[in-house]
């Protein structure tokens, strides 16, 4: 009987081990990522779970995948991903600033509440750059933080969104860093400056124009010694 309950005792152990283990979500030839580990995915949440109530309450459109933790309080805590038409360009920082800028004007518009920036700028984690933007605002008493990373590719921007509450940040923001670093791109990342053909253009026409007047100026010397 014991040996019995020891085995029920395995069984559901590992039961609970296998829910809770990290998934790796890949979409298509685009991303793939590690999902935070314990984290359900909304519209699959792992056998004998039952989706979170409050998961009837976002709007989905548009959005890649979402995945929350069911454990979180008030707030529900989430990451979830979008993809962007275009490619950011991360040199033009003027233009990454703007959007950073007015991204956070329109959550604060879309919650009706004053959306604080805390911090935005570049980042490289792993081999991904991406530019980042750090918010907060109040709900119900408690303060939201958000963290969304702009992760851009050969065609798309990836947008990160990691919408955390309470008082425990820093544990959340190594959760976070962990997905974070295994970001993967597979449609090969931003646009090379080699691949664009301008450039081969402005560096041929000058290595041209000067092999030909190397040409001219070697014909006329050897002219000359003749």
């Amino acid at each position: 009987m014991r040996v019995q309950r020891g085995l029920w005792g395995l069984a559901a152990a590992l039961f609970v081990a296998a829910g809770a283990r990290a998934e790796d979500f890949r979409r298509e030839d685009l991303y793939a990522f590690t999902a935070p580990e314990g984290w359900f995915r909304a519209g699959a949440p792992p056998a004998g779970q039952r989706e979170d109530a409050r998961i009837r309450k976002f709007d989905l459109t548009g959005i890649d995948v979402l995945y929350y933790d069911p454990k979180s309080g008030a707030v529900l805590e989430n990451l979830n991903v979008v993809t962007d038409a275009g490619s950011l360009r991360l040199a033009d920082e003027q233009a990454v600033e703007e959007l950073l800028r007015e991204t956070a004007a329109r959550t604060g518009r879309a919650l009706g509440t004053m959306v604080d920036v805390d911090a935005t700028g570049r980042r490289t984690v792993g081999t991904t750059e991406f530019a980042y933007l750090e918010s907060r605002w109040s709900h119900g008493g408690q303060t939201v933080r958000q963290y969304q990373a702009f992760v851009p590719g050969r065609r798309h921007t990836y947008i990160l969104t990691f919408t955390f509450a309470g008082d425990d940040y820093d544990k959340r923001a190594e959760l976070r860093e962990r997905v974070l670093a295994s970001l993967r791109l597979l449609d090969g990342g931003p646009p090379r400056i080699w691949a664009n053909p301008l450039v081969w253009t402005c560096l041929g026409v000058p290595l041209l124009a000067g092999a030909g007047a190397g040409m001219w100026w070697w014909r006329k010397r050897r002219s000359r010694d003749r």
